[in-house]
């Protein structure tokens, strides 16, 4: 993970990973200042601040097999419905995705907050 920011003479800083914490404990992560550490004066301006990281399964932790199924489904559903056009142009009726998709995936949602 990286933070980069524009200082205020409008030149490029990477933030030493010393000078925050990252919270990963909940649903939603969070990034704070470290304990005692104020964060750096931005220039103000759109994306003066970015933050790089990687997010989503490893091997090491394995993907919930809900997650699994649903991405089986929609494989299946994919394989099942290639033509490149469906609808009224193609005289057929629409497809819809399977339902069992949604119900899989809902747990695993996460609701975002800013």
């Amino acid at each position: 993970m990286s933070i980069t920011y524009v200082d205020t003479n409008g030149d490029e800083q990477t933030l030493d990973p010393s000078q925050y914490q990252v919270g990963t404990h909940e649903l939603v992560g969070a990034i704070d200042e470290a304990y005692g550490v104020c964060w750096p004066a931005v220039r103000c301006q759109m994306d003066a601040i970015s933050v790089e990281y990687t997010a989503g399964y490893t091997q090491a932790s394995p993907m919930p097999e809900g997650i699994r199924q649903a991405i089986l489904l929609l494989v299946g559903h994919f394989y099942a419905n290639r033509e490149a056009v469906i609808g009224a142009a193609a005289r057929i009726s629409p497809v819809e995705l399977p339902i069992g998709v949604e119900a899989l995936l809902a747990r695993h949602l996460v609701p975002w907050a800013f």
